[in-house]
């Protein structure tokens, strides 16, 4: 065989590698079977061409009633769909010659038979297209006419074999030429199934159709069966004229509107030139071969391989061609090497006995240029008996296939390669105009033979009306690339006229499993030729590839028809679903080599030889069409995507072809992550490095930490975190990525990604296994701290369940930074560290909620020292300045966020607790924490430890001094040696908090715990030298002061018991405390001893005093420290007495203070000479010893009278006594003063005058205390004078709680007075002092009562006016006089202001107004009836209206004086009545000016009255009196009377009043004699006469 390449020729039969050069050599083809001794072509030994399989002989899978095939369509055969199944090498030749026969016995029913489609139910209801040229038998030319038919029969168990493709059709009639398959009129292709070029893709790109459209693929392929090759057999496989009629397969109805298709809504991803399967022959021609000249019209050859070189191709040897001349009855030999090959040397010849037909195909067809070059690719049944040397195979269609439709030659399609039993694979190419895309095209294959005759591909399908079913090409322009369009169809397939075989098939549903068995292996032929494309590994390559990827499965999607116009073929069973199951399960079989793990299992002729490559195209098909996978799938696919490659450089050569193509990988592989994710598939991870390799573009090598965690772990648009959440619980990641860390070698950023993907409880364990990888790869170690940053950053808090994963990460980052600080790049560790370490840090603290996990900050501080301590070591340059002006940036910003959450953590206040429970810590973690954050130990420099102490003791202060002091003792925390500076601190704000306590004199050592004795005595000694006075800095010495200090000092007790009765404590106090302890004792002693002998100072007396239960307690614990001997008296006994002595002393002092000062206020009258006692007074007292100021007792001696320093006589001693006494009155000082005044000499101007003691006794005192005593006497008894209290009392006038205390203290000299006279006689002398405010008011009323002719008793008035009156007269009188009446009357007339005087003396002023009144009008009844008769003569006039109303009012107000009050009333009774007068005044203040007014009207009022007269008045008064209190009586007569009215009715009127109230009876006639004389009198009706209207209505009613 002879190298296309090198054009070596080889010795071996069947080479398949040059010896020369190393290419692969194209397979040998089995020679075509001789047309008249039907002798078989072996296919050579040598090896098939990629993607071919032999089926074995006499396999019955092909069979329509093979058991092997499944009855289920939907379901695979047993070998897997699309697979052909291998035959034997050794294949018997079939030697035997078999003639056509109709009948029944002539139809076998084995796989090897002729026919495809064995039986028909009715021939007639078939669909084989009639030529449209004319017969050659007669030679005459007609059109073919309609099937005589008028019903349709449906497919009646007609079953091809495995390879068939079935459609029921008509045949044309035996001898016309063959047309185009018919398209059925009538029809409409808006209604058919949706485009071919519908693809389903997840991604939905431009270029790829999407919708609802259906793809528009061909029918189903047929697997014919007959006799192979025989020449006498063509004219017997079509049926005559006689046995059916037939029409053509286009009728002239069928319009372009009826073929247009639905539109396309998608495009395809696929832009690069498109290849075809013929055109993967190039290589194999050789150049020396005389290049041959292909018909355009029918030429298979790509266009991209005639833009590459132009073909050469290679001569036909010597021993072919004689063959192929000699073999009359045979096909052309195939020469060694390709079908194509051997294709093109049959084309040679057929254009030179056909140049007519090439002239006439090539003149018709539109130039490349202006249209869209369409390769068809099918595969023709052997049943056609094809001899290329004598027949043709063409495309014949609708009129967008060219003029006239149905019987142009559109395309000459070539054999190409022979499939062995399953038939040839058939290519051709043709041009079609633009303006036909996106349109549905009917078209069928027919098969031309040398005389004349057609035989029309045969569809297995029962016709649905009277249309043909034809195949369907849909072109749609968003797949089409560079123009190019692949359809890739199936089996063309011949009629079987056996009706037997279609009984049968019609019984097992054989023709339906044997046309989806015929589409299968037709798609594996056609992708094997698809995937073969890559046999050059190029970028146009890849493109061609991925092109015609699309498009096949856009045509092979869902099955299409066109039956008057497109449809899916949905009656078949193999829809889109049943697609995409068959591709996935040949795309599994491509991946199996790669899954084995072994290099030698691989196919040597396989076009992809890397796995990487591979699983991108599986990943493709998986994206562009939405193949379901599943979690076994998903795992294979993930496998196939992981890198073979040891280095970037290897992982690049293996895809930069491939991702240079234009499909978006990223985001395919992004998707297949997210299924993974979705079905906790974890094998995606080996894929990262592919996808990194695809986003590479958009990754930044270093950070630290703005970016987004997706961005930095290369992980962007993956839902990471949701995946770390499904493994939380899982090992199986981290498994994973242990068992591919040969990974990491290839993609810098695989590290990342993988850390952020394993679950937080893995991180440590991560990279404590990838600490070889760390060591390679010292930048790594950054990743590790970034990664821990975005994953902390992204917890919620730090809890009990995360905080050992936690811990564990932070020190395994400790360990990294020790281990690893020699290998860490000097410029990263300046820059980066310590940003990412600050903000580690910063995250950590803001998810620590708790202190009890402050070992995750202090761990992050540690880290952050650890990079600072690193700091140094770096060598000059850059890099260090860097890191010197970053370093104080880091530690304050770790200070910072330390500081702040400490504040965050410990809200609440330090302690807790009260006086009297123990105190304790609220946070009990609280000193840990500190004292862990405070050891961490980072340079001075820095200010870590001053500032965190500092916070420390701020947080302590804000506590109570006692709280602190009481915790600082509490047994919950102890110190942790001399250099723990936490409890440094805490002693320091203790010892400023004892001075603090020390201050507001308060217990410090109360209720303390002294569990550390050490503690203990730092606090006992703070308290002794804080609390101790100090003068200049030093301490006090001062017995004086010590003692004073003693006695106030709240600890004092605590102290002296502690130091008295534990020892140990003592041991720890301070050499200042004991000293200081030693002087307090020394003080304690000396002043208890002078208590006893009497010679203690009075001042220290007097404190002892103040402080005496202090100084008792202090005295009983030094108490029993002493001896018996040493124990004199009880020290409580000796106190009182010293408390008696000193009281005497003081009050005897009290009384001589008393007496200085009274005499001092009169000196200037009178001098007295005190002498010795005055000296003595102004001596200090409390600086004498108590025995030389007062007698003292002494516990050996008994009882003696006291007496003091003074030595005071028994006269002057009274006189204090008094004159103390009576300190606070007032009138005693005033007599005390009048007293001085007498014994004064004015007139002697020598001097004043200078009393002795007893001089001062006789002459001041007695005489001033004698009329003291006198002035008590009288203010008891109420015999005082008012000219005594105008003088004495005249200082209390309107202060009377003064005068109330004034003669209480007067009170003093009569221990025994009840004093319940006071209250009476302060309120005789407070109504004494304004007696004069009732004077005007009882004058007016004195007045009135003499107008008024008032006789009762008003004397209570005169004896009140006499004060006024008669005033010196008066004035001798008693205070008793005052009496309680006095009182009442006063108070009554204080009620009387101006206002209502001025009432009561407008009564006086009209004395013969209120006369007439009182005489003319007898009462309130009189007055209004005479108000009705005064408005009767007022009538109209307005003037006389105003003075009868102003009449009325005046006298209506007065009446309770001119009417209600008795003459015989006395002042209670008239101010009681005077009451109503005060209510009509407040209701009309004018009352006086009306009573004015009205007497000045007197006379019309007399006028008035006059001129109504006496009958009129009285008659009107007595109506007025029965309407207010007349009582009609109706009753039996008595006696027996006769009953009449007047014995029946009569009126009782009440008169009189008081208690003499008398009646009158009243007669009906009385009663009518009164209303007589009122009806005369009324003779106006207005509002005046309204009594008289009342009683007459009464009257006549009753």
């Amino acid at each position: 065989m002879r190298c296309p390449s090198c054009q070596h020729v080889s010795k071996e039969e069947a080479p398949k590698f040059c010896s020369q050069c190393g290419e692969r050599l194209p397979p040998p083809v089995a020679p075509v079977a001789d047309s008249e001794n039907n002798d078989a072509v072996v296919a050579p030994e040598g090896g098939l061409e990629c993607g071919e399989e032999l089926k074995e002989e006499g396999s019955s899978c092909l069979s329509p009633g093979s058991s092997d095939c499944r009855e289920n369509p939907d379901e695979p055969c047993s070998e897997g769909p699309w697979t052909v199944q291998k035959r034997k090498k050794k294949r018997r030749k079939n030697a035997q010659k078999t003639s056509v026969s109709t009948g029944l016995e002539s139809l076998p029913l084995s796989p090897s038979g002729p026919w495809s489609l064995n039986v028909l139910s009715n021939p007639g209801s078939q669909d084989t297209a009639l030529p449209q040229e004319q017969t050659r038998q007669g030679g005459q030319t007609g059109q073919p006419s309609q099937p005589s038919g008028t019903g349709e029969t449906p497919l009646e168990g007609g079953g091809p074999s495995a390879h068939a493709h079935g459609e029921v059709g008509d045949s044309p009639p035996q001898g016309q030429a063959a047309g185009g398959p018919g398209a059925a009129t009538g029809g409409s292709a808006q209604g058919s199934a949706s485009p071919q070029g519908q693809l389903e893709g997840k991604d939905q790109d431009t270029s790829i159709p999407s919708g609802g459209s259906q793809a528009g693929a061909s029918p189903a392929t047929s697997a014919c069966e007959g006799h192979p090759g025989a020449q006498d057999a063509a004219p017997q496989l079509l049926p005559s004229e006689s046995e059916g009629g037939s029409s053509e397969p286009g009728t002239e109805q069928q319009t372009s509107r009826q073929q247009a298709g639905a539109p396309v809504s998608g495009a395809s991803d696929a832009t690069a030139e498109p290849a075809n399967a013929v055109k993967r022959a190039k290589k194999e021609v050789k150049d020396k071969a005389p290049k041959t000249k292909q018909p355009p019209a029918s030429t298979p050859a790509s266009k991209r391989h005639c833009q590459e070189a132009e073909t050469k191709d290679k001569a036909i040897t010597a021993e072919n061609a004689g063959e192929k001349e000699s073999g009359q009855g045979g096909g052309l030999k195939k020469p060694e090497g390709n079908s194509r090959s051997y294709a093109m040397a049959v084309k040679s010849e057929k254009e030179q006995r056909n140049q007519g037909t090439a002239r006439e195909v090539k003149a018709s067809l539109p130039s490349p240029g202006d249209g869209v070059t369409v390769y068809f690719h099918a595969i023709l049944s052997k049943h056609f008996a094809f001899n290329p040397d004598r027949h043709k195979l063409f495309v014949h269609g609708g009129e967008e296939l060219g003029q006239p439709k149905w019987s142009r030659n559109f395309c000459e399609l070539h054999c190409t390669r022979d499939l062995s039993e399953d038939g040839w694979l058939v290519e051709g190419s043709a041009v079609i105009s633009r303006q036909h895309l996106n349109k549905y095209i009917p078209y069928k294959y027919v098969v031309g033979h040398d005389k004349g005759s057609w035989d029309y591909e045969f569809i297995y399908k029962a016709r649905q009306g009277s249309e043909h079913v034809n195949r369907c090409l849909f072109i749609p322009s968003s797949l089409l690339g560079s123009g190019e369009w692949h359809q890739y169809d199936d089996i063309i397939c011949m009629k079987s006229p056996g009706k037997l075989q279609r009984a049968i098939d019609h019984v097992t549903d054989g023709t339906k499993k044997s046309l989806v068995r015929g589409k299968q292996i037709a798609a594996t032929v056609m992708l094997d030729g698809i995937f073969s494309i890559l046999q050059t590994w190029d970028a146009i390559n890849l493109s061609s590839f991925f092109t015609q990827f699309l498009q096949f499965y856009a045509v092979v999607r869902e099955p299409m028809i066109y039956e008057g116009r497109a449809q899916p073929w949905s009656a078949l069973g193999y829809g889109e679903k049943e697609v995409k199951r068959d591709l996935w399960e040949y795309l599994k079989r491509q991946m199996e080599p790669f899954l084995d793990g072994r290099r030698d299992s691989l196919p040597k002729d396989g076009p992809v030889r890397s796995k990487l490559r591979m699983g991108l195209i599986v990943l493709f098909s998986v994206e562009k069409f939405n193949l379901p996978l599943s979690d076994e799938d998903l795992h294979l696919l993930c496998r196939m995507l992981v890198p073979d490659a040891s280095s970037p450089a290897d992982l690049h050569n293996d895809l930069s072809h491939i991702l240079g193509t234009s499909q978006r990988w990223r985001e395919y592989l992004v998707n297949l992550c997210h299924s993974c994710i979705e079905n906790r598939v974890d094998d995606w991870l080996g894929a990262l490095p592919v996808l990194h390799y695809c986003a590479k573009p958009s990754l930044q090598g270093e950070d630290t930490g703005t970016q987004p965690e997706d961005t930095w772990a290369a992980l962007e648009g993956i839902s990471f975190s949701q995946f770390r959440e499904k493994t939380a619980y899982r090992s199986q990641t981290l498994q994973f990525v242990e068992g591919k860390k040969h990974l990491l070698h290839v993609d810098k950023y695989l590290f990342r990604s993988w850390f952020s993907l394993l679950p937080l409880s893995d991180l440590a364990q991560y990279m404590t296994d990838f600490i070889e990888h760390l060591g390679h790869f010292p930048a790594s170690v950054l990743d590790c701290f970034l990664g821990t940053y975005y994953r902390l950053r992204g917890l919620r808090e730090i809890s009990s369940r995360n905080l050992e994963d936690v811990e564990s990460i932070l020190k395994m980052l400790l360990y990294l930074l020790d281990a690893h600080r020699h290998n860490i790049p000097k410029e990263t560790l300046s820059q980066s560290y310590p940003a990412v370490c600050l903000k580690l840090h910063e995250a950590i603290c803001s998810v620590t909620k708790s202190g009890l996990f402050y070992e995750i900050p202090a761990l992050s501080a540690e880290i952050v020292l650890s990079v600072v301590t690193l700091q140094p070591a770096v060598d000059s340059g850059l890099g260090s300045e860097t890191g010197k002006d970053s370093v104080p940036t880091v530690s304050q910003g770790t200070l910072a966020a330390t500081r702040t959450w400490l504040h965050k953590i410990f809200k609440k206040s330090m302690f807790q607790g009260t006086r009297l429970s123990p105190v304790s810590f609220t946070y009990s973690e609280e000193i840990e924490v500190w004292r862990r954050l405070v050891e961490i130990n980072f340079p001075v420099e820095h200010g870590w430890k001053e500032s965190l102490l500092g916070d420390l003791e701020g947080r302590l202060k804000q506590e109570t001094p006692l709280l602190q002091i009481r915790a600082y003792c509490n047994s919950r925390w102890d110190t942790a040696g001399l250099e723990d500076s936490v409890a440094k601190s805490f002693e320091k704000c203790v010892i400023e908090a004892v001075s603090s306590a020390c201050q507001s004199q308060t217990s410090i050592l109360e209720g303390v715990s002294y569990h550390d004795l050490q503690k203990f005595g730092t606090l006992v000694s703070a308290v002794i030298t804080k609390s101790w006075p100090r003068s200049r800095g030093k301490a006090v010495d001062d017995l004086d002061e010590v003692f004073k200090h003693l006695l106030t000092w709240p600890d004092v007790k605590h102290l002296f018991k502690l130091c008295g009765t534990d020892q140990k404590i003592l041991a720890n106090i301070t050499e200042d405390g004991k000293k200081l302890m030693g002087f307090a004792d020394s003080v304690i002693t000396e002043v208890a001893g002078d208590l006893l002998n009497g010679t203690v100072f009075v001042g220290q007396l007097e404190l002892i005093m103040k402080h005496e239960n202090q100084f008792l307690d202090i005295w009983q614990l030094r108490e029993k420290s002493l001896s018996p001997q040493e124990k004199v008296a009880d020290m409580k006994k000796v106190l009182d007495w010293r408390k008696e002595e000193v009281l005497f002393l003081k009050k005897e002092k009290r009384y001589v203070d008393g007496l200085l000062k009274l005499c001092e206020s009169v000196k200037h009258l009178v001098q007295v000479d005190f002498g010795k006692v005055a000296r003595r007074h102004s001596e200090d007292l409390s600086s004498k010893r108590l025995n030389e100021a007062v007698t003292v007792r002494l516990p050996a001696s008994s009882y003696q009278p006291k007496t003091t320093h003074y030595n005071l006589s028994p006269q002057i001693r009274e006189v204090a006594e008094k004159v103390d006494l009576l300190r606070d009155s007032h009138i005693f000082q005033i007599l005390w003063k009048e007293a001085a005044e007498r014994l004064s000499e004015p007139e002697e101007e020598s001097g004043r005058q200078i009393l002795q003691l007893v001089e001062a006794y006789n002459d001041l005192y007695r005489p001033c205390y004698k009329k003291f005593l006198a002035l008590y006497e009288d203010l008891k008894s109420g015999e005082v004078t008012f000219a005594e209290i105008d003088v004495i009392f005249k200082d209390f006038v309107n202060k009377y709680g003064e005068l109330t205390a004034e003669l209480h203290a007067m009170c003093a000299v009569d221990s025994q007075d009840p004093r319940d006279w006071v209250r009476e006689r302060v309120g005789q002398i407070r109504e004494y002092h304004s007696l004069h405010q009732a004077v005007r008011a009882a004058k007016v009323i004195l007045q009135v009562k003499e107008d008024l002719g008032l006789t009762g008793d008003f004397s209570v008035l005169c004896t009140l006016l006499q004060f006024t009156d008669n005033f010196d007269d008066f004035r001798h009188e008693k205070l008793v006089q005052i009496s309680p009446q006095l009182i009442r009357a006063k108070k009554m007339l204080e009620d009387i202001g101006a206002a209502r005087c001025q009432c009561l003396q407008a009564l006086s002023r009209r004395k013969e107004f209120i006369s007439w009144v009182r005489e003319a009008l007898g009462g309130i009844n009189e007055l209004k009836v005479f108000v009705d008769l005064a408005s009767i003569s007022a009538g109209e006039n307005d003037i006389d209206v105003d003075r009868v109303a102003c009449f009325h009012d005046a006298v209506q107000g007065y009446a309770p004086l001119l009417y209600k009050l008795d003459l015989t009333a006395g002042f209670g009774v008239f101010m009681e009545h005077v009451k109503e007068l005060w209510k009509a005044l407040d209701n009309d203040r004018h009352l006086p000016d009306k009573l004015h007014d009205s007497a000045r009207n007197l006379e019309w009022l007399k006028t008035v009255k006059e001129s109504h007269g006496s009958v009129e008045l009285s008659s009107l008064s007595l109506a007025t009196a029965i309407n207010s209190k007349g009582i009609y009586v109706i009753e039996a007569p008595e006696g027996g009377q006769k009953v009449s009215p007047d014995a029946v009715l009569r009126l009782i009127l009440p008169e009189g009043h008081g208690g003499h109230e008398k009646t009158r009876d009243y007669s009906l006639d009385e009663l009518k004699e009164l209303l007589n004389k009122l009806m005369l009198m009324s003779g106006k009706k207005d509002h005046s006469n309204a009594e008289v209207e009342r009683f007459s209505e009464e009257s006549l009613s009753t």
